[in-house]
C-alpha cells in the first residue's frame, strides 16, 4: 500500500492507496465505519513515476486538524 502524508495549513493528511486486491478490499471494508474527517480519493500512476489525482475512487484519505 502506498502512503501519502502532507502537512498543510494546520492539517495532517494521511492518504492510503491501495496496491493489489486484498487491499482494495480491506480500503473498501472502511467505507461502511463512521469518521469524523475521511474522504475517498483517486490516483493513478502516469509515465515518469508520478501520480496523479484521477476519477476512480481507490485511496482512503483521512484528515486530521491541528489542535489549537
Amino acid at each position: 500500500m502506498k502512503t501519502l502524508v502532507l502537512l498543510e495549513g494546520g492539517y495532517t493528511q494521511l492518504v492510503l492507496t491501495p496496491e493489489n486486491p486484498f487491499e482494495k478490499d480491506w480500503i473498501k471494508a472502511l467505507r461502511g465505519k463512521k469518521y469524523t474527517s475521511r474522504q475517498y480519493v483517486g490516483h493513478y500512476h502516469c509515465q515518469g513515476g508520478w501520480t496523479r489525482e484521477g476519477e476512480t475512487m481507490d485511496s482512503l484519505m483521512f484528515i486530521f486538524e491541528e489542535e489549537k
